[in-house]
């Protein structure tokens, strides 16, 4: 057979190998647009030559042709191991096999420092999905001291060969290896190709540390990890954090590395060079070294973790612990981070290094590099011993103190390489340097190697050993019409699904992730600010309106709430117990009496002393009120002295019809024998404290019960007429559901609820009722801006009095004594307009509402209007004007069913009717029949058109004329 287009079979004779090999050839094409290379019963004199011991393939092996003159075949050895027979010497391996049905798989495995495992996973795969071949690149991320011993040994303590192809680890080979390869005849060479910053991170809760981030110098490093400091309080780390504040006696958790790593090596290197005096075991004072391997302190609080992932668990689930790691790993975690002091003398992160650049673009970490290149430190000679580089604490204002050089370790000697598996490694390694690669390192939070560092091209041509033949794999960047198309182009216009989908996924998450950043910056650093409170139960709806007014007019999303319990459980919870440390659970308490001294004294005890202030806001009355039918009090007042209020709330008077009721309440018809019915709070409250001082001055002879929040109030087993309940709440059902009932309320609440109140006799003698009488810190601080400067009037809307301006102006004072967060942003209120000041994103507008809040205002009008409607009158009418009901309309303007009318003398007649709805309603009829004559009008005169325009061009529309 002449043409390599037929399938064809035939026994060929191998005499060098005296084997008989029978095998099938699917297609033969020529060599690279050649004639045909081969004809049938051609005799090899070619040896054997195995590209894979041991691999198990099925199919046949395809033959193919580099020219006229050099023509191969694969064929399967009985054990079914891929040959190859060449026509030309017979000496050496002339192409691994090719793509296509039944082709040989070319393989290259590294394995070495976890830091870059995802870049190289990466390129890997995009060299794959790029590629007609098929190859096989894998990458074990097992740690530096791992990929050392692999890529030195074949098995331990064997450096007569490399378990892999090729190592990689953010440290140089040790001396100990690198002494070992060329005692075993091999030698290797060190391919930078990336940058990397160690960082130390740490799980102090941030409210703890301050907003001026922990600090720690390279001496007080040493002695944490090497077991002498041991507590976060220890004050030689205060003296650099005066803002800490932990729990006294926390322990540091420290974690290390179990097995060798480059992170470790770069960590204890670090602290060797910096602080050797320190950096010393505790228990023997033994120097700790440096390396990829240590002994650490067996303490308590120390742990090792397996690889980057156990350091990373450790920092995020474990309280006060601190550890190093690739700065990429723990900036991804977001993970909190100690600032350096670096050789200028700067106190600053890894990511703050990161972000900054010199005068020639370099940012802390290339800096480290230039500086590393500039003194000579980097070896020009690849082959030689680099176990002595590192980068630690170079020169420069922003340049990190840890900074690591990744390296690919690679052998010298490539002689015994097939051409396809020496070419694919070769192409990895072109990636990794090449301009795509280097660019692709920013995302793992790596950087570039300088250009002065960037010398694998000089090693390929200078330096490495290549066998014969190497496939040399080139790149297609642009578009390159036949060539492009080629079997050894790794084209950037190929792809595979999974690598388009991943990169789309990633394109979405980092828009994800840049809005989330968006979102953050708007919060000026705040988040969501939170803000909550606990206390008494009478202001809880006028700090709920304040707080929902707060979170619609601000720009930032806040939480804002309070939890009406009473002032003596939130005194409690201002204070905090010996759970929380004595630390409060709220941002703010609120009570209608003092802190108590007892509680006062327990925050002044504290170290150091946990200070207060008390703001007065408002001033609101106690009032006594009652559920006595009107018609059995002769529609009077029911008017108790203090004495005899004394004597009912402690048990002595316990009927209604009591000679001294009576005496104050001559009209007074409750059937004899009713018992009064007596409501008393079972936890504190500042109106029981309220109640019992009142009754305590004006009357101490009756009043047996003492004074404060909490009083021991008769049983129900001695006097079956009191009735224990819990709040406000619980107050005002007693009254309201209880026939003959007495209870003590905010007088707000009563009169909010209607009740009938006590007439009590005041000072002068006169007897009256109430109602005759009347983020966080900066979340914090602009609350308590609202509600004492009462800009809204919302004392008066819930029914308290505003305090006068000498006692606004002292809790307005005492509010500047409080010390809030260094560095905050406060919060400002827009009161009127203010172009661009208003959008800012810390400003409380009063420009910006909320539907609801317009909502509330309009049922409010209405049930006004309803209250105000004489009797007979209809209900309020729907919105009117441009839709919207409730609005507030100009001076003598009666609101009434939302709609806005212009009261004028006689307006209205006799029966409270309004001419003017009645005069517009009576427009609107008149404009509706004038637009139905309009209308139809219209309608005629389409109608006769049509019928003209069909009786003169019937076609027109399709149909004859009619």
């Amino acid at each position: 057979l002449k043409s390599c287009a037929f399938a064809w079979a035939a026994m060929v004779s191998v005499r060098a190998a005296s084997v008989c090999f029978l095998f099938a050839v699917a297609s033969i094409p020529g060599g690279n647009g050649q004639s045909p290379c081969w004809e049938a019963d051609v005799e090899y004199t070619g040896t054997e030559i195995s590209t894979r011991s041991n691999v198990k393939y099925s199919g046949a092996c395809q033959n193919f042709c580099l020219s006229d003159t050099a023509c191969q075949v694969y064929t399967w050895k009985s054990d079914l191991t891929c040959v190859l027979f060449s026509n030309t010497t017979g000496t050496a391996p002339l192409a691994d096999a090719h793509s296509g049905p039944g082709a040989c798989e070319i393989e290259v495995d590294g394995s070495g420092t976890t830091n870059p495992s995802k870049f190289f996973w990466q390129v890997m795969e995009i060299m794959r999905a790029r590629s007609t071949k098929d190859f096989r690149l894998t990458y074990r991320a097992v740690g530096s001291g791992t990929g050392q011993k692999e890529f030195s040994q074949v098995a331990d303590g064997d450096y007569s060969a490399a378990l892999s192809d090729f190592g990689s680890g953010d440290i140089p080979m040790s001396s100990t290896h690198y002494n070992q390869i060329l005692a075993n005849g091999r030698r290797m060479v060190h391919v930078p190709f990336s940058l990397g910053a160690i960082g130390i991170f740490h799980s102090v809760l941030g409210a703890e540390v301050g907003s001026q981030g922990l600090k720690l110098s390279p001496c007080i490093l040493a002695r944490i990890f090497s077991g002498q400091i041991t507590q976060w309080d220890h004050a030689d780390i205060k003296a650099d954090n005066p803002d800490l504040d932990v729990p006294a006696g926390t322990k540091i958790q420290v974690g290390h590395r179990r097995l060798g790593s480059s992170s470790t090596g770069g960590t204890t290197g670090y602290l060797e060079t910096k602080c050797n005096a320190s950096w010393t075991h505790v228990s023997t004072g033994a120097p700790m070294g440096s390396g990829s391997i240590i002994t650490w302190p067996d303490l308590d609080n120390f742990h090792e973790v397996e690889g980057s992932p156990g350091m990373k668990a450790l920092i995020a689930y474990t309280a006060y612990a601190i550890g190093y790691l690739d700065a990429g790993h723990g900036h991804q975690r977001a993970f909190s981070e100690v600032k350096l002091l670096n050789e200028d003398g700067t106190w600053l992160t890894s990511s703050e290094a990161i972000e900054v650049e010199d005068a020639d673009g370099n940012n802390g970490i290339a800096a480290a590099g230039k500086a590393g290149v500039d003194s000579g430190s980097i070896p020009s000679d690849t082959t030689a011993d680099w176990s002595s580089v590192n980068l630690y604490s170079k020169a420069g204002p922003n340049t990190w103190p840890i900074v690591l050089v990744s390296y690919i370790y690679l052998s010298k000697d490539w002689t015994m390489m097939t051409p396809g598996k020496a070419g694919i490694l070769k192409a990895f390694v072109d990636f990794v340097t090449g301009s795509e690669g280097q660019d692709l390192l920013a995302d793992y939070s790596f950087n570039k190697i300088p250009t002065a560092m960037n010398s694998w091209s000089n090693t390929w041509a200078d330096v490495i050993d290549k066998p014969g033949i190497v496939t040399d794999f080139t790149f297609e960047n642009s578009t390159d019409p036949w060539d492009g198309q080629h079997s050894d182009v790794i084209s950037v216009k190929r792809n595979s699904y999974s690598m388009w989908k991943l990169n789309e996924l990633d394109v979405a998450l980092k828009s994800m992730l840049a809005r989330i950043d968006a979102v953050e910056t708007s919060l000026n650093d705040y988040g969501i600010v939170p803000l909550h409170g606990s206390g008494t139960t009478n202001p809880k709806t006028m700090f709920a309106k304040a707080m929902k007014l707060m979170e619609h007019r601000a720009r930032v999303p806040m939480l804002l709430t309070y939890r009406a319990v009473g002032s003596s459980t939130g005194q409690k919870e201002f204070v905090g117990n010996d759970e929380s440390g004595n630390k409060s659970y709220n941002h703010f308490g609120a009570g209608d009496i003092p802190m108590s001294q007892d509680r006062y004294d327990t925050l002044m005890g504290q170290s150091p002393p946990e200070g207060m202030v008390h703001l007065p806001f408002a001033l609101g009355a106690i009032g006594i009120f009652h559920n006595v039918p009107s018609s059995e009090l002769g529609d009077a007042e029911l008017k108790l002295n203090a004495c005899t209020l004394a004597k009912i709330f402690t048990g002595v008077i316990t009927d209604w019809r009591h000679g001294e009721i009576e005496a104050q309440n001559p009209g007074i018809s409750v059937p004899e024998g009713t018992k009064i019915q007596v409501g008393h709070r079972s936890l504190g409250s500042s109106s029981t404290g309220g109640l019992a001082g009142y009754l305590h001055k004006k009357c101490a002879a009756a009043w047996s019960l003492g004074t404060g929040s909490t009083l021991d109030w008769p049983t129900n087993d001695t006097h079956d007429n009191f009735h224990p309940v819990q709040g406000s709440p619980g107050m005002q059902t007693h009254i309201k559901d209880t026939p003959y009932s007495i209870g003590y309320l905010d007088a707000g609440h009563g009169h909010d609820f209607g009740f009938a109140e006590v007439a009590l006799q005041n000072k002068a003698g006169y007897t009256r009722t109430s109602k005759t009488s009347i983020e966080e810190g900066a979340a914090l601080k602009a609350f308590i801006s609202m509600i004492l400067n009462n800009d809204e009037g919302l004392c008066e809307e819930f029914g308290f009095t505003a305090p006068s301006a000498e006692l606004k102006n002292l809790a307005l004072n005492a509010a500047q004594t409080i010390a809030y967060p260094a560095g905050m942003t406060e919060f400002s209120f827009e009161t009127s307009t203010a172009p661009w000041v208003g959008m800012k994103s810390n400003v409380i507008s009063m420009k910006r509402h909320s539907f609801d809040d317009y909502e509330r205002a309009v049922m409010k009008s209405d049930i006004a209007a309803l209250q105000a409607s004489p009797p007979g009158a209809g209900p309020p009418g729907p919105r009117g004007g441009d839709g919207l009901r409730g609005d507030p309309g100009p001076p003598g303007a009666d609101a009434v069913g939302g709609t806005t009318v212009l009261s004028s003398p006689g307006s209205s007649d006799g029966d409270g009717i309004d001419i003017v709805p009645v005069a517009i309603s009576a427009v609107a009829v008149v404009l509706s029949l004038i637009s139905c004559c309009f209308g139809f009008l219209a309608f005629r005169a389409t109608k006769n058109t049509r019928h003209q325009a069909l009786s003169e061009n019937p076609q027109v529309y399709g149909s004859p004329a009619m």
